[in-house]
């Protein structure tokens, strides 16, 4: 109780810290790189004529692996330092979308999209965790709050996008760039104190 009433009033010079803004491009990038793959990859497996069921089956695995993972994850955090599980999700994500360019639906796929599903719950709860523990009690709030914004945000920025590469170019081309901004996230990653 008497930490709450000693921890400094809120300002941005406590929040806007090194590590917290690079926390913040880290999760950016990352959710950036999974969020593009959001409205393609139903359009992708559709051209390679994937039934509507499989499709339904492969958007919804990365969801659930997510989901479900976060034990494990939350488990894992309670051994290892954020940063380190941060850099495995990135690590793990590059691995996905660069299997992607290779292997096609439905096993290796669906096997593909569960790795990704777990690979964003090691970054998404590690990156919150790390917030949580660099942060000043009085101005976790905010600081988090900030931090989540990155998603809606790369998902704004992502979305017509990536539809605009696919058409022009070609879903290869967008897990390439998607694989450059993971990488982004562990090189970002790495610097973390």
């Amino acid at each position: 109780m008497d930490q709450e009433k000693a921890a400094p009033p809120y300002t941005m010079h406590n929040i806007l810290i090194r590590d917290y803004v690079l926390s913040f491009f880290v999760f950016f990038s990352f959710v950036a790189a999974n969020h593009a793959l959001t409205p393609t990859i139903p359009i992708y497996l559709a051209r390679l004529g994937t039934s509507e069921r499989e499709i339904g089956i492969l958007v919804g695995s990365y969801g659930i692996a997510s989901l479900l993972s976060r034990f494990f994850v939350g488990g894992l955090l309670g051994r290892r330092s954020e940063r380190l599980v941060m850099l495995w999700g990135a690590a793990l994500c590059i691995l996905n979308f660069l299997a992607l360019t290779v292997f096609r639906p439905f096993w290796p796929f669906f096997i593909i999209r569960l790795l990704q599903g777990l690979a964003f719950a090691c970054l998404d709860t590690a990156a919150i965790a790390y917030v949580i523990r660099i942060i000043p009690l009085a101005n976790r709030p905010r600081a988090i709050s900030y931090l989540l914004l990155a998603s809606p945000l790369s998902f704004a920025m992502v979305a017509s996008l990536s539809v605009f590469i696919i058409n022009e170019y070609s879903f290869t081309i967008l897990l390439f760039g998607c694989t450059g901004l993971s990488m982004c996230a562990l090189f970002l990653s790495w610097k973390l104190k």
